[in-house]
């Protein structure tokens, strides 16, 4: 029995690190496209993206993001510190985002949100599987 245990205990250690790697690439994939389809003006909207762990953050940033490069790196850096059974949450606290994504502007239909989130988990699953079969070969 001692070596189905440890067999055990290893596909459970296994399995616990593909979960966490699968949350955390989900997360900084979903970060990235929707913060680079967000419509851009100034910046706030894209600056807006904030992460938070186990709880939504609540208040507006007041940092511009017109590249789209910093709120991304925020979500990544958050996603990092993710462990099992932590829910991250991805949240847009500009005033105006619901307009944004009812189509207000035309630089992104409506509904851009969503179409994020759906690239990003099939984007991050991809990566995390990929990550998975190079930590754990046949």
């Amino acid at each position: 029995m001692g070596r189905l245990d440890r067999r055990l205990r290893r596909v459970s250690r296994r399995l616990g690190d593909f979960a966490v790697d699968l949350q955390r690439q989900v997360a900084i994939a979903i970060g990235e496209d929707v913060v680079r389809s967000t419509p851009v003006d100034t910046g706030f909207a894209r600056g807006n993206w904030l992460p938070g762990l186990n709880a939504p953050p609540l208040v507006p940033a007041s940092t511009l993001d017109p590249t789209a490069l910093a709120a991304p790196a925020r979500i990544a850096a958050a996603a990092e510190l993710l462990r099992l059974g932590d829910t991250f949450y991805i949240t847009n606290n500009a005033p105006y985002i619901d307009l944004l994504n009812r189509g207000y502007s035309p630089q992104a239909a409506a509904g851009y949100v969503a179409r994020s989130v759906d690239r990003g988990l099939q984007a991050g699953i991809q990566i995390a599987v990929r990550n998975f079969r190079a930590r754990n070969p046949r």
